[in-house]
């Protein structure tokens, strides 16, 4: 299945795989996977995260899907194949953002520990988030 620039797609990172796993966002298949990447960039992007899901996480220990990036395709690479560019970086970004559960409640700038809710681009990788405000 290929990707194109008008359908929302939620991201995560998959801990099985080690890859992002994506998500569609569309009416007809809405919360289905269809695909893994190593790295993918969005734009218009909104970070979510569920409280509920984190909190069964702190409660319980294990790690869940409750955390995403959900946004607009920014470059319609085609196919799901994995086989994005492994290193995909954004040209000068403004933060870094991340999300750990046990830390933070919500993705947050690396540097101010801000909270981060949305952004104009983002880049995701398996290792990092790269964002322009």
């Amino acid at each position: 299945m290929s990707l194109n620039k008008t359908d929302r797609y939620a991201v995560y990172r998959n801990l099985n795989n080690g890859m992002l796993s994506v998500q569609s966002r569309g009416r007809k298949d809405y919360g289905k996977v269809i695909g893994h990447v190593r790295s993918i960039a969005l734009k218009d992007v909104s970070f979510v995260v569920r409280p509920a899901g984190r909190s069964k996480v702190l409660r319980e220990g294990v790690k869940n899907v409750h955390a995403f990036a959900v946004g607009h395709l920014l470059f319609n690479f085609g196919a799901l194949t994995g086989t994005y560019p492994k290193h995909l970086r954004l040209k000068d970004p403004d933060a870094e953002v991340y999300y750990n559960p046990y830390e933070v409640s919500t993705f947050v700038d690396q540097d101010t520990k801000k909270a981060v809710y949305t952004a104009r681009r983002a880049v995701l990788t398996c290792y990092r988030i790269q964002v322009k405000y």
